[in-house]
């Protein structure tokens, strides 16, 4: 053991010798640009067409649960970070309380008598008469102030005023000469008859021709109008006395010819002033219809609305008369529980041990001091079990949900528009 080599001054070294090295294309091959690299490092996006084996794949996973139960959640969780310092504005419990408490409180009648109105129906439908004088005027007396714009010198709209001899180059652009309100009415109502003239080459109109082999001259039979008498040839007609032609005697003699042919009754006194057939007054008609439409659907709205408030209001009598039962019943047994403790007074038996007396404890016929219920617990029990066994299934215990779709659908609308346009039908009559 004294000649033995040490391991140090020993010529062969005690450590293994080293692996030769790989070289690097024996790991990523001789292109490491085109090297088969599994890992995936963009994570694919799902999409309703993508098949259930590519979303394990892509997620990961054996199998995952259908439904995110997102349609059960109050809203969207919050993705910002709280942790740090708290905003500098906070609102205070009693503002919020304030704000959403229009949105929980009980429905009252006052609620009721509001959903049940059904507003004014005549006076917003009822067309205004023109006044007399201008607005600015108007809006200026009541201001007791001025008017700004100088007033306009305007003849009256509806004034028959001179002759067609009057008219010359200098009154044309102006209202000097003006026919009367009939007259104008019926001169607007002229339309074209787009006759044709006989400046033609054989002057006759096709399908005029006589057929029938008649002689005639048939230029002359055009040449009448549908209105042509033929006693209106004699010399009585043409020697007829000379009349006024000024417009105020054409709008008088348009009038009484009106009247004698019965298109006029004598007693119509025509409102030229109330201008109900200009554009102002057609806007407003048109304004009308559309606030009756409007009117319609939103009664329609507040009957289905009354509906269900009066359901709601009904949910709510519920659960106020199941509250007081609770309230009894608690009342009940805590002074059940206060004289459970409480028996009669210990009565004590001379001659016994420790002064002569002892206390007698009462047994029940069962062995027991336990005492029952009683006949007002009992009653109260009974009573709440028939309130909510018998109502609770017409109210749905009182459980008022949020709506899983719109309550105006078009089916149960239909029926609500219905009663409200026979309502507006009778207001009308």
């Amino acid at each position: 053991m004294e000649n033995a080599p040490s391991p140090s001054g020993s010529e062969e070294s005690h450590q293994p010798e080293k692996a030769p090295a790989v070289p690097a294309y024996q790991t990523f091959g001789p292109d490491p640009t085109k090297f088969d690299d599994p890992t995936i490092y963009h994570i694919r996006d799902i999409t309703e067409d993508t098949p259930e084996d590519l979303k394990k794949e892509i997620l990961g996973v054996a199998r995952y649960p259908k439904s995110d139960l997102k349609d059960l959640t109050p809203g969207t969780p919050p993705d910002k970070d709280f942790s740090n310092p708290k905003p500098q504005t906070q609102i205070n419990a009693s503002v919020f309380a304030n704000y959403v408490e229009p949105y929980v409180r009980p429905l009252t009648e006052e609620d009721l008598s509001f959903l049940k109105e059904r507003g004014d129906r005549v006076t917003p439908f009822q067309m205004p008469r023109r006044g007399p004088r201008h607005y600015k005027e108007i809006w200026a007396d009541e201001d007791g102030a001025m008017a700004i714009d100088p007033p306009t010198e305007k003849l009256p709209p509806n004034e028959p005023r001179g002759s067609m001899d009057m008219m010359n180059d200098d009154i044309a652009e102006t209202d000097a000469v003006a026919p009367g309100p009939l007259v104008s009415r019926l001169l607007a109502t002229f339309r074209s008859e787009g006759r044709i003239s006989n400046s033609e080459a054989n002057g006759i109109i096709n399908g005029d021709m006589e057929v029938d082999g008649e002689g005639g001259d048939s230029s002359s039979a055009l040449q009448q109008p549908a209105t042509h008498m033929p006693e209106s040839n004699q010399s009585i007609w043409k020697n007829a006395p000379a009349t006024r032609t000024d417009y105020a005697t054409m709008d008088e003699r348009a009038m009484q010819e009106l009247i004698h042919i019965g298109f006029l009754s004598a007693d119509d006194k025509p409102d030229y002033d109330g201008h109900f057939d200009d554009e102002v007054a057609a806007r407003l008609r048109y304004l009308q219809d559309e606030l009756r439409k409007q009117s319609i659907i939103n009664g329609a709205r507040k009957a289905r609305l009354l509906e269900l408030a009066q359901h709601r209001m009904a949910q709510q009598e519920y659960c106020a008369i199941e509250d007081d039962l609770n309230n009894q019943l608690n009342a009940a047994y805590l002074k059940r529980n206060r004289n459970l403790g409480k028996g009669k007074k210990n009565n004590k038996r001379p001659g016994g041990a420790g002064g002569g007396s002892h206390a007698v404890v009462q047994v029940g016929a069962g062995g027991s001091n336990t005492r029952g219920l009683g006949e007002e617990i009992r009653a109260l029990m009974e009573k709440k079990e028939r309130w909510t066994s018998v109502i609770g299934p017409v109210v749905d215990y009182g459980k008022a949900g949020i709506p899983k779709e719109s309550i105006f659908d078009e089916e149960t609308m239909k029926k609500y528009m219905e009663k409200e346009q026979e309502g507006w039908n009778e207001v009308d009559e």
